[in-house]
């Protein structure tokens, strides 16, 4: 049974990792709808899901952090130019994987106790393959 000041933690983290996922969401759908990826984004997008993935280990939320995780590898490749989104399909691909994986996390966090019972491998696969040379 988790004491109050756990579930006041978790509370928060919930709160916090909620307001990351909105930020990252509208980013997402706005390159969406204009193409183009403003400069320094990619900076903000990578610390929100880092924030988020660090403290879902320290929590035991095992499937919110290896999904944080995937998503945090795929935009340290964008935002270390290892990956670019200049072709027109690629960035459609990624905008919908990372509009998918912040679905994926808030419904997880809709019901904190049951996310480590959600798949998210297909997921997970898709943001490495998004991630990899094999394209």
């Amino acid at each position: 049974m988790e004491t109050e000041d756990e579930e006041d933690i978790l509370a928060e983290y919930v709160d916090e990792s909620r307001e990351h996922l909105a930020h990252i969401e509208r980013v997402f759908t706005e390159i969406q709808k204009t193409g183009e990826v403003p400069p320094g984004v990619i900076n903000d997008l990578f610390r929100a899901i880092h924030t988020i993935k660090g403290s879902s280990s320290f929590l035991g939320l095992t499937n919110i952090g290896t999904l944080a995780h995937a998503m945090e590898s795929l935009l340290d490749s964008m935002r270390e130019h290892r990956l670019l989104l200049m072709e027109q399909t690629m960035m459609e691909q990624i905008v919908s994987a990372f509009l998918e994986s912040t679905d994926a996390l808030n419904d997880m966090f809709d019901d904190i106790t049951k996310s480590n019972d959600l798949d998210v491998s297909e997921l997970v696969d898709l943001l490495k393959y998004l991630n990899s040379d094999n394209k």
